[in-house]
Protein backbone atom coordinates (compact mmCIF):
# COMPACT_ATOMS: atom_id res chain seq x y z
CA UNK A 1 0.00 0.00 0.00
CA UNK A 2 2.83 2.38 0.85
CA UNK A 3 4.41 1.68 -2.54
CA UNK A 4 1.14 2.50 -4.31
CA UNK A 5 0.85 5.76 -2.36
CA UNK A 6 4.43 6.71 -3.28
CA UNK A 7 3.71 6.00 -6.97
CA UNK A 8 0.56 8.12 -6.88
CA UNK A 9 2.44 10.91 -5.10
CA UNK A 10 5.25 10.79 -7.68
CA UNK A 11 2.74 10.88 -10.54
CA UNK A 12 1.00 13.88 -8.98
CA UNK A 13 4.36 15.64 -8.63
CA UNK A 14 5.13 14.93 -12.30
CA UNK A 15 1.85 16.60 -13.29
CA UNK A 16 3.26 19.84 -11.88
CA UNK A 17 6.92 19.30 -12.76
CA UNK A 18 6.15 18.91 -16.48
CA UNK A 19 4.47 22.33 -16.98
CA UNK A 20 6.93 23.98 -14.55
CA UNK A 21 9.83 22.62 -16.64
CA UNK A 22 8.52 24.47 -19.68
CA UNK A 23 7.63 27.63 -17.76
CA UNK A 24 11.01 27.97 -15.99
CA UNK A 25 12.92 27.16 -19.20
CA UNK A 26 10.91 29.81 -21.05
CA UNK A 27 12.06 32.34 -18.43
CA UNK A 28 15.70 31.45 -19.12
CA UNK A 29 15.05 31.83 -22.86
CA UNK A 30 13.56 35.27 -22.27
CA UNK A 31 16.60 36.31 -20.24
CA UNK A 32 18.94 35.08 -23.01
CA UNK A 33 16.83 37.02 -25.52
CA UNK A 34 17.04 40.18 -23.41
CA UNK A 35 20.82 39.96 -23.02
CA UNK A 36 21.26 39.20 -26.73
CA UNK A 37 19.06 42.16 -27.63
CA UNK A 38 21.35 44.47 -25.65
CA UNK A 39 24.40 42.99 -27.39
CA UNK A 40 22.84 43.26 -30.88
CA UNK A 41 20.38 46.20 -30.63
CA UNK A 42 20.15 46.49 -34.42
CA UNK A 43 18.77 42.95 -34.85
CA UNK A 44 15.21 44.14 -35.52
CA UNK A 45 15.93 47.01 -37.87
CA UNK A 46 13.99 46.56 -41.13
CA UNK A 47 17.24 46.00 -43.04
CA UNK A 48 18.55 43.40 -40.57
CA UNK A 49 15.51 41.51 -39.24
CA UNK A 50 15.72 38.86 -41.99
CA UNK A 51 19.48 38.50 -41.49
CA UNK A 52 21.02 35.91 -39.09
CA UNK A 53 20.90 38.17 -35.98
CA UNK A 54 17.25 39.06 -36.54
CA UNK A 55 16.21 35.52 -37.44
CA UNK A 56 17.96 33.96 -34.45
CA UNK A 57 16.49 36.40 -31.92
CA UNK A 58 13.02 36.21 -33.47
CA UNK A 59 12.98 32.43 -33.25
CA UNK A 60 14.38 32.42 -29.72
CA UNK A 61 11.63 34.80 -28.63
CA UNK A 62 8.82 32.97 -30.41
CA UNK A 63 9.97 29.36 -29.92
CA UNK A 64 12.08 29.60 -26.76
CA UNK A 65 9.92 32.05 -24.83
CA UNK A 66 6.35 32.34 -26.09
CA UNK A 67 5.81 28.83 -27.48
CA UNK A 68 7.78 27.14 -24.69
CA UNK A 69 5.62 28.93 -22.13
CA UNK A 70 2.44 28.19 -24.07
CA UNK A 71 3.27 24.48 -24.16
CA UNK A 72 3.70 24.42 -20.39
CA UNK A 73 0.39 26.24 -19.96
CA UNK A 74 -1.36 23.80 -22.31
CA UNK A 75 -0.06 20.80 -20.34
CA UNK A 76 -1.52 22.33 -17.18
CA UNK A 77 -4.78 23.74 -18.56
CA UNK A 78 -5.76 20.97 -20.98
CA UNK A 79 -6.74 18.81 -18.00
CA UNK A 80 -9.12 21.55 -16.84
CA UNK A 81 -10.55 22.04 -20.33
CA UNK A 82 -11.03 18.35 -21.18
CA UNK A 83 -11.46 17.01 -17.63
CA UNK A 84 -8.90 14.35 -18.59
CA UNK A 85 -5.39 13.69 -17.33
CA UNK A 86 -2.66 14.25 -19.89
CA UNK A 87 -2.33 11.24 -22.20
CA UNK A 88 1.30 10.52 -21.26
CA UNK A 89 3.52 12.42 -18.82
CA UNK A 90 6.54 10.41 -19.97
CA UNK A 91 5.92 11.50 -23.56
CA UNK A 92 5.72 15.07 -22.27
CA UNK A 93 9.23 14.85 -20.82
CA UNK A 94 10.57 13.37 -24.08
CA UNK A 95 8.91 16.29 -25.87
CA UNK A 96 10.67 18.70 -23.51
CA UNK A 97 14.07 17.15 -24.21
CA UNK A 98 13.79 17.18 -28.00
CA UNK A 99 12.25 20.64 -28.05
CA UNK A 100 14.74 22.45 -25.79
CA UNK A 101 17.72 20.92 -27.64
CA UNK A 102 16.15 21.87 -30.98
CA UNK A 103 15.27 25.44 -30.04
CA UNK A 104 18.62 26.30 -28.47
CA UNK A 105 20.53 24.63 -31.30
CA UNK A 106 18.38 26.44 -33.86
CA UNK A 107 19.08 29.76 -32.13
CA UNK A 108 22.84 29.22 -32.39
CA UNK A 109 22.64 27.81 -35.94
CA UNK A 110 20.55 30.71 -37.21
CA UNK A 111 22.92 33.20 -35.61
CA UNK A 112 25.84 31.78 -37.63
CA UNK A 113 23.53 30.73 -40.48
CA UNK A 114 24.93 27.19 -40.30
CA UNK A 115 22.55 25.43 -42.69
CA UNK A 116 23.37 21.87 -41.58
CA UNK A 117 22.89 22.87 -37.95
CA UNK A 118 19.61 24.54 -38.84
CA UNK A 119 18.43 21.29 -40.49
CA UNK A 120 19.55 19.07 -37.58
CA UNK A 121 18.17 21.22 -34.77
CA UNK A 122 15.13 22.15 -36.83
CA UNK A 123 14.37 18.43 -37.09
CA UNK A 124 14.78 18.05 -33.32
CA UNK A 125 12.33 20.92 -32.83
CA UNK A 126 9.87 19.28 -35.23
CA UNK A 127 10.11 15.96 -33.34
CA UNK A 128 9.45 17.78 -30.07
CA UNK A 129 6.42 19.56 -31.50
CA UNK A 130 5.14 16.32 -33.06
CA UNK A 131 5.32 14.59 -29.65
CA UNK A 132 3.51 17.55 -28.08
CA UNK A 133 0.76 17.50 -30.72
CA UNK A 134 0.26 13.75 -30.41
CA UNK A 135 0.17 13.93 -26.61
CA UNK A 136 -2.31 16.79 -26.33
CA UNK A 137 -4.53 15.76 -29.25
CA UNK A 138 -4.71 12.24 -27.76
CA UNK A 139 -5.82 13.82 -24.48
CA UNK A 140 -8.50 15.82 -26.31
CA UNK A 141 -9.63 12.69 -28.20
CA UNK A 142 -10.21 10.87 -24.89
CA UNK A 143 -12.51 13.64 -23.68
CA UNK A 144 -16.24 13.46 -24.36
CA UNK A 145 -16.58 17.22 -24.04
CA UNK A 146 -17.21 19.36 -27.13
CA UNK A 147 -17.11 23.14 -26.74
CA UNK A 148 -15.49 26.24 -28.28
CA UNK A 149 -12.53 26.06 -25.88
CA UNK A 150 -11.63 22.56 -27.06
CA UNK A 151 -12.25 23.58 -30.69
CA UNK A 152 -9.92 26.58 -30.28
CA UNK A 153 -7.27 24.41 -28.59
CA UNK A 154 -7.42 21.82 -31.38
CA UNK A 155 -7.23 24.53 -34.03
CA UNK A 156 -4.22 26.14 -32.33
CA UNK A 157 -2.42 22.78 -32.23
CA UNK A 158 -3.06 22.12 -35.93
CA UNK A 159 -1.75 25.57 -36.81
CA UNK A 160 1.33 24.98 -34.66
CA UNK A 161 1.98 21.83 -36.67
CA UNK A 162 1.63 23.78 -39.92
CA UNK A 163 3.96 26.48 -38.58
CA UNK A 164 6.71 24.02 -37.80
CA UNK A 165 6.19 22.16 -41.09
CA UNK A 166 6.46 25.33 -43.21
CA UNK A 167 9.47 26.42 -41.16
CA UNK A 168 11.22 23.10 -41.83
CA UNK A 169 10.40 23.39 -45.55
CA UNK A 170 12.10 26.81 -45.64
CA UNK A 171 15.16 25.50 -43.79
CA UNK A 172 15.48 22.63 -46.29
CA UNK A 173 15.08 25.14 -49.10
CA UNK A 174 18.20 26.96 -47.88
CA UNK A 175 20.10 23.71 -48.45
CA UNK A 176 18.47 22.37 -51.63
CA UNK A 177 16.84 25.47 -53.23
CA UNK A 178 13.70 23.73 -54.50
CA UNK A 179 11.09 26.42 -53.77
CA UNK A 180 12.27 29.10 -56.16
CA UNK A 181 10.10 32.21 -55.94
CA UNK A 182 7.59 30.33 -53.74
CA UNK A 183 9.84 30.82 -50.70
CA UNK A 184 8.21 34.21 -49.93
CA UNK A 185 4.73 32.68 -50.21
CA UNK A 186 5.65 29.93 -47.73
CA UNK A 187 7.12 32.58 -45.41
CA UNK A 188 3.83 34.53 -45.39
CA UNK A 189 1.85 31.36 -44.65
CA UNK A 190 4.40 30.48 -41.93
CA UNK A 191 3.83 33.86 -40.27
CA UNK A 192 0.02 33.74 -40.43
CA UNK A 193 -0.44 30.16 -39.19
CA UNK A 194 2.12 30.75 -36.43
CA UNK A 195 1.34 34.24 -35.18
CA UNK A 196 -2.43 34.17 -35.71
CA UNK A 197 -3.25 30.46 -35.94
CA UNK A 198 -1.16 29.22 -33.02
CA UNK A 199 -0.94 32.19 -30.65
CA UNK A 200 -4.23 34.02 -31.21
CA UNK A 201 -6.36 30.86 -31.18
CA UNK A 202 -4.67 29.83 -27.94
CA UNK A 203 -5.08 33.25 -26.29
CA UNK A 204 -8.71 33.62 -27.37
CA UNK A 205 -9.65 30.00 -26.66
CA UNK A 206 -8.23 29.87 -23.15
CA UNK A 207 -9.67 33.31 -22.42
CA UNK A 208 -13.11 31.76 -23.01
CA UNK A 209 -12.30 29.54 -20.02
CA UNK A 210 -10.13 31.69 -17.78
CA UNK A 211 -11.76 35.12 -17.94
CA UNK A 212 -15.03 33.80 -16.42
CA UNK A 213 -12.93 32.19 -13.67
CA UNK A 214 -11.12 35.42 -12.83
CA UNK A 215 -14.28 37.54 -13.03
CA UNK A 216 -16.34 34.86 -11.21
CA UNK A 217 -18.82 35.15 -14.07
CA UNK A 218 -21.66 32.62 -14.34
CA UNK A 219 -24.54 32.30 -16.77
CA UNK A 220 -23.02 34.56 -19.43
CA UNK A 221 -23.85 34.06 -23.10
CA UNK A 222 -21.35 32.20 -25.29
CA UNK A 223 -23.07 33.10 -28.57
CA UNK A 224 -20.06 34.93 -30.02
CA UNK A 225 -17.49 32.22 -29.45
CA UNK A 226 -18.09 30.07 -32.53
CA UNK A 227 -18.18 33.16 -34.76
CA UNK A 228 -14.87 34.39 -33.34
CA UNK A 229 -13.22 31.10 -34.27
CA UNK A 230 -14.95 30.98 -37.67
CA UNK A 231 -13.70 34.45 -38.68
CA UNK A 232 -10.18 33.71 -37.40
CA UNK A 233 -10.06 30.60 -39.59
CA UNK A 234 -11.32 32.71 -42.47
CA UNK A 235 -8.58 35.32 -42.00
CA UNK A 236 -5.85 32.66 -42.08
CA UNK A 237 -7.29 30.79 -45.08
CA UNK A 238 -7.69 33.99 -47.12
CA UNK A 239 -4.13 35.08 -46.28
CA UNK A 240 -2.78 31.66 -47.35
CA UNK A 241 -4.65 31.87 -50.66
CA UNK A 242 -3.35 35.42 -51.18
CA UNK A 243 0.22 34.24 -50.57
CA UNK A 244 -0.02 31.21 -52.88
CA UNK A 245 -1.66 33.22 -55.68
CA UNK A 246 0.66 36.19 -55.05
CA UNK A 247 -2.34 38.50 -54.77
CA UNK A 248 -1.44 40.29 -51.53
CA UNK A 249 -2.84 43.71 -52.39
CA UNK A 250 -6.08 42.16 -53.62
CA UNK A 251 -6.88 39.67 -50.84
CA UNK A 252 -4.98 40.78 -47.71
CA UNK A 253 -7.50 43.58 -46.98
CA UNK A 254 -10.19 40.89 -46.79
CA UNK A 255 -7.99 38.86 -44.45
CA UNK A 256 -7.45 41.92 -42.24
CA UNK A 257 -11.19 42.57 -42.31
CA UNK A 258 -11.95 39.07 -41.04
CA UNK A 259 -9.25 39.39 -38.38
CA UNK A 260 -10.72 42.75 -37.29
CA UNK A 261 -14.22 41.25 -37.14
CA UNK A 262 -13.01 38.34 -34.98
CA UNK A 263 -11.40 40.77 -32.51
CA UNK A 264 -14.53 42.95 -32.34
CA UNK A 265 -16.56 39.81 -31.60
CA UNK A 266 -13.99 38.85 -28.95
CA UNK A 267 -14.58 42.19 -27.24
CA UNK A 268 -18.33 41.52 -27.33
CA UNK A 269 -17.66 38.14 -25.69
CA UNK A 270 -15.58 39.82 -22.98
CA UNK A 271 -18.45 42.23 -22.36
CA UNK A 272 -20.82 39.26 -22.01
CA UNK A 273 -18.51 37.81 -19.35
CA UNK A 274 -18.22 41.14 -17.55
CA UNK A 275 -22.01 41.62 -17.56
CA UNK A 276 -22.43 38.54 -15.34
CA UNK A 277 -19.39 39.03 -13.13
CA UNK A 278 -19.51 38.66 -9.35
CA UNK A 279 -15.97 39.98 -8.88
CA UNK A 280 -15.31 43.61 -9.76
CA UNK A 281 -11.52 43.24 -10.04
CA UNK A 282 -10.30 40.09 -11.85
CA UNK A 283 -6.71 41.05 -11.04
CA UNK A 284 -4.72 43.98 -12.38
CA UNK A 285 -2.80 41.75 -14.77
CA UNK A 286 -6.05 40.47 -16.31
CA UNK A 287 -7.44 44.02 -16.54
CA UNK A 288 -4.29 45.00 -18.43
CA UNK A 289 -4.82 42.07 -20.79
CA UNK A 290 -8.34 43.33 -21.55
CA UNK A 291 -6.86 46.77 -22.27
CA UNK A 292 -4.42 45.13 -24.72
CA UNK A 293 -7.33 43.42 -26.50
CA UNK A 294 -9.07 46.77 -27.01
CA UNK A 295 -5.86 48.43 -28.22
CA UNK A 296 -4.92 45.62 -30.59
CA UNK A 297 -8.47 45.57 -31.99
CA UNK A 298 -8.30 49.32 -32.63
CA UNK A 299 -4.94 48.99 -34.40
CA UNK A 300 -6.11 46.06 -36.54
CA UNK A 301 -9.34 47.80 -37.55
CA UNK A 302 -7.43 50.98 -38.38
CA UNK A 303 -4.96 49.03 -40.53
CA UNK A 304 -7.86 47.31 -42.30
CA UNK A 305 -9.60 50.62 -43.07
CA UNK A 306 -6.34 52.17 -44.25
CA UNK A 307 -5.68 49.18 -46.53
CA UNK A 308 -9.02 49.75 -48.29
CA UNK A 309 -7.97 53.23 -49.36
CA UNK A 310 -4.31 52.39 -49.98
CA UNK A 311 -3.65 48.70 -50.64
CA UNK A 312 0.10 49.30 -50.92
CA UNK A 313 0.24 49.83 -47.14
CA UNK A 314 -0.05 46.11 -46.45
CA UNK A 315 3.10 45.33 -48.42
CA UNK A 316 5.07 48.31 -47.08
CA UNK A 317 7.67 47.11 -44.56
CA UNK A 318 7.86 50.56 -42.97
CA UNK A 319 4.21 50.18 -41.96
CA UNK A 320 3.95 46.44 -41.39
CA UNK A 321 7.17 45.91 -39.38
CA UNK A 322 6.19 48.17 -36.40
CA UNK A 323 2.70 46.61 -36.32
CA UNK A 324 4.18 43.12 -36.39
CA UNK A 325 6.63 43.97 -33.61
CA UNK A 326 3.79 45.38 -31.51
CA UNK A 327 1.76 42.22 -32.04
CA UNK A 328 4.57 39.80 -31.16
CA UNK A 329 6.39 41.72 -28.41
CA UNK A 330 3.30 43.56 -27.20
CA UNK A 331 -0.01 41.80 -27.56
CA UNK A 332 1.18 38.18 -27.53
CA UNK A 333 4.08 38.46 -25.08
CA UNK A 334 2.54 40.94 -22.63
CA UNK A 335 -0.75 39.01 -22.68
CA UNK A 336 1.20 35.91 -21.63
CA UNK A 337 3.02 37.85 -18.91
CA UNK A 338 -0.28 39.30 -17.67
CA UNK A 339 -1.92 35.88 -17.43
CA UNK A 340 1.14 34.49 -15.64
CA UNK A 341 0.53 36.93 -12.79
CA UNK A 342 -2.54 34.81 -11.94
CA UNK A 343 -1.48 31.38 -13.20
CA UNK A 344 1.91 31.03 -11.48
CA UNK A 345 0.67 31.85 -7.93
CA UNK A 346 -2.16 29.33 -8.33
CA UNK A 347 0.05 26.55 -9.72
CA UNK A 348 2.82 27.05 -7.17
CA UNK A 349 0.41 27.37 -4.24
CA UNK A 350 -1.36 24.15 -5.29
CA UNK A 351 1.95 22.30 -5.70
CA UNK A 352 3.60 23.69 -2.55
CA UNK A 353 0.71 23.97 -0.11
CA UNK A 354 -2.20 21.98 -1.57
CA UNK A 355 -1.69 18.99 0.76
CA UNK A 356 -1.17 21.21 3.81
CA UNK A 357 -4.59 22.87 3.84
CA UNK A 358 -6.24 22.41 7.23
CA UNK A 359 -3.03 21.03 8.74
CA UNK A 360 -0.92 24.18 9.06
CA UNK A 361 -0.98 27.87 8.21
CA UNK A 362 -0.56 28.54 4.50
CA UNK A 363 -0.11 31.85 2.65
CA UNK A 364 -3.06 33.22 0.70
CA UNK A 365 -2.92 33.43 -3.09
CA UNK A 366 -3.05 37.23 -2.88
CA UNK A 367 0.10 37.22 -0.74
CA UNK A 368 2.08 35.46 -3.48
CA UNK A 369 1.83 38.24 -6.06
CA UNK A 370 1.63 42.00 -5.45
CA UNK A 371 -1.01 43.16 -7.95
CA UNK A 372 0.07 46.80 -7.80
CA UNK A 373 3.67 45.94 -8.65
CA UNK A 374 2.46 43.65 -11.45
CA UNK A 375 0.49 46.49 -13.05
CA UNK A 376 3.34 48.99 -12.74
CA UNK A 377 5.83 46.62 -14.35
CA UNK A 378 3.43 45.66 -17.15
CA UNK A 379 2.98 49.36 -17.91
CA UNK A 380 6.78 49.77 -17.87
CA UNK A 381 7.16 46.93 -20.41
CA UNK A 382 4.42 48.45 -22.57
CA UNK A 383 5.96 51.94 -22.57
CA UNK A 384 9.46 50.49 -23.11
CA UNK A 385 8.16 48.53 -26.10
CA UNK A 386 6.65 51.64 -27.68
CA UNK A 387 9.94 53.50 -27.19
CA UNK A 388 11.83 50.50 -28.61
CA UNK A 389 9.63 50.46 -31.74
CA UNK A 390 10.12 54.23 -32.15
CA UNK A 391 13.87 53.67 -31.88
CA UNK A 392 13.68 51.10 -34.69
CA UNK A 393 11.76 53.54 -36.88
CA UNK A 394 14.25 56.38 -36.24
CA UNK A 395 17.10 53.96 -37.04
CA UNK A 396 19.91 55.74 -35.20
CA UNK A 397 22.40 53.23 -33.64
CA UNK A 398 22.85 55.08 -30.32
CA UNK A 399 19.07 55.42 -29.84
CA UNK A 400 18.50 51.78 -30.84
CA UNK A 401 21.02 50.70 -28.20
CA UNK A 402 19.32 52.72 -25.45
CA UNK A 403 15.76 51.73 -26.38
CA UNK A 404 16.58 48.02 -26.77
CA UNK A 405 18.35 48.10 -23.41
CA UNK A 406 15.32 49.68 -21.73
CA UNK A 407 12.98 47.12 -23.28
CA UNK A 408 15.23 44.22 -22.27
CA UNK A 409 15.54 45.56 -18.71
CA UNK A 410 11.76 45.94 -18.34
CA UNK A 411 11.24 42.29 -19.31
CA UNK A 412 13.80 40.93 -16.84
CA UNK A 413 12.50 43.31 -14.16
CA UNK A 414 9.00 41.84 -14.52
CA UNK A 415 10.31 38.27 -14.53
CA UNK A 416 11.80 38.97 -11.10
CA UNK A 417 8.28 39.55 -9.76
CA UNK A 418 7.02 36.27 -11.21
CA UNK A 419 10.02 34.31 -9.94
CA UNK A 420 9.58 35.78 -6.46
CA UNK A 421 6.32 33.82 -6.14
CA UNK A 422 8.37 30.59 -6.06
CA UNK A 423 10.13 31.76 -2.87
CA UNK A 424 6.89 32.10 -0.85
Amino acid sequence: MQGIQQTLSANKADQFILPFSFIITSFFSLVIFSVSLIITPSAFLSTVVRQPDGLSLSHLFILGWATMLAMGAVYQLIAVVTQQSIYSLKLGFFHFGFYIIGVMGLFLSLKSFHVQGMAIFGTSTVIGVALFLFNVLSTIKQSKLKNPVITASTSALIYLGLTVFTGLVMVLNFQFSFLGSSHSSILIIHLWVGLVGWFLFLIVGYSFKMLPMFYLSHGHSEKWQKWILFTLHGAIIVSAIAALLERATLLFPLSLGLLSLSLVLFILQIKEIQSKKFKKNPGKGISFFVFLVYLFTFMTCSTFLASIFNTELIVNNTVIAPLLFFYIFGFVSISILAYLSKIIPFLWWTFRYGNQVGKTDTPSLSAMMNETIVLRKLILIFISLLIFICGLIINIPAISFLTSGLFAFSIVYYLGTLIKAFTI
